[in-house]
């Protein structure tokens, strides 16, 4: 069995190539976060970067792909994968943001950011949408006071 590339220790500027500090782009290229920080601040700022249907793109994506992402584990980590070609693959299936108040959304949960899985979905109705909680180790008292602190039930 032949094994893959193997990954380099140090990149051109002398960063640690550890898996929390690597950028993986979309083809593939791996780069470490702070290399591609210096790159990604030189660039000009434009109006596509400022529309907020852009950011929930960037977002998104980088949930998925980036390992140094703090919600990967939660994302890409699940094996969640991000499979908009482009953003304007992305905006066609999504249409602008209603108002302010609604953000990307998966509908099933278990499934990609990809065509006829994503919406844009206000907090209320992604509170509905989520994974179910695993309690564990929890004494009656502890779950009654954490119900409680939910307010999911009366006092």
């Amino acid at each position: 069995m032949k094994a893959g590339p193997k990954l380099k220790p140090f990149c051109k500027r002398g960063h640690e190539m550890i898996p929390e500090n690597l950028y993986i782009a979309p083809n593939g290229r791996r780069r470490c976060v702070a290399c591609h920080k210096l790159l990604m601040k030189d660039r000009p700022k434009t109006m596509l970067q400022s529309m907020p249907e852009y950011m929930a793109y960037c977002s998104a994506k980088s949930r998925c792909n980036h390992v140094g992402n703090r919600a990967y584990p939660s994302y890409g980590g699940r094996g969640i994968r991000f499979n908009f070609v482009s953003f304007e693959e992305f905006l066609r299936e999504l249409g602008l943001r209603p108002s302010p108040k609604h953000s990307l959304d998966r509908i099933n949960n278990d499934g990609n950011y990809e065509t006829g899985n994503v919406r844009w979905a206000t907090a209320k109705e992604q509170l509905y949408n989520r994974r179910p909680y695993v309690l564990s180790s929890f004494s009656d008292s502890d779950l009654l006071a954490e119900v409680k602190r939910r307010n999911l039930c009366p006092q």
